[in-house]
């Protein structure tokens, strides 16, 4: 049975849903003020690629505000900024089902894969293939160069089996998760609401520590100025 990814990309309600959410007091003119976007092989989708570069760029300025407000003795106006930053991350999860999350589904496919083989269930581990190939689909829109790879493994083991040879499927498996465990975060979304849920936080009574939320604010900073709009992915956990 083949196996393979539509050609038409899917489109997202929740697109709409961000573009909404650009439109805050910290946010306007994003439009008309953010360069286009570079390329890169990590979207397939062009429409997705812009709609996560733009929401970089409000992340920025919203980050950027609240590190003023801070310098200048405004910390409930920073909280707002960071409170602006918090909704536009919500916004991404429910656009993108990201690397990390479709990973770790993709690490319980493999795994009940692996225990049907090892356990001579040559049935049940094809079934067990159906949901990973699924996910592989997913994961091709937003990192396709990395789901060829995946794919490549799982095809690999399945036709071990095929032929016969366990060992060497149980091999292609461990390799497929192996990469999963390795592979970048493309969007590092949860760093960055991480760090911003922090310097919240750290501006809430009785802690209010403007120290820790300036520290907390400019690591995401660097990873949304840098990892995000440039688009060079590195593994953030």
């Amino acid at each position: 049975m083949k196996h393979s990814a539509p050609n038409t990309p899917r489109r997202h309600p929740g697109a709409m849903l961000l573009a909404m959410l650009l439109i805050l007091p910290g946010a306007q003119g994003i439009a008309a003020t953010t360069p286009a976007p570079a390329r890169s092989h990590a979207w397939s989708d062009a429409t997705l690629a812009d709609l996560a570069y733009s929401a970089g760029h409000a992340l920025v300025r919203e980050l950027r505000g609240a590190r003023a407000d801070l310098d200048a003795n405004r910390p409930d106006a920073a909280r707002r900024e960071l409170g602006y930053g918090t909704r536009i991350i919500h916004a991404m999860d429910l656009l993108f089902p990201y690397d990390r999350a479709l990973g770790q589904i993709a690490m319980g496919e493999l795994a009940n894969a692996r225990t049907d083989l090892k356990a001579g269930r040559s049935q049940r581990f094809e079934q067990d293939l159906l949901p990973l190939y699924a996910s592989l689909e997913t994961m091709e829109e937003y990192a396709p160069e990395e789901a060829m790879a995946l794919r490549g493994s799982v095809d690999k083991a399945r036709q071990a089996v095929t032929s016969g040879k366990p060992g060497e499927a149980l091999q292609a498996l461990d390799q497929s998760a192996e990469r999963i465990s390795v592979s970048s975060t493309y969007l590092p979304v949860d760093y960055v609401r991480g760090q911003l849920d922090s310097a919240i936080h750290a501006l809430e009574k009785p802690f209010h520590d403007p120290a820790i939320a300036r520290h907390a604010i400019d690591n995401a900073l660097v990873v949304v100025e840098n990892d995000w709009l440039l688009d060079t992915p590195r593994q953030l956990e």
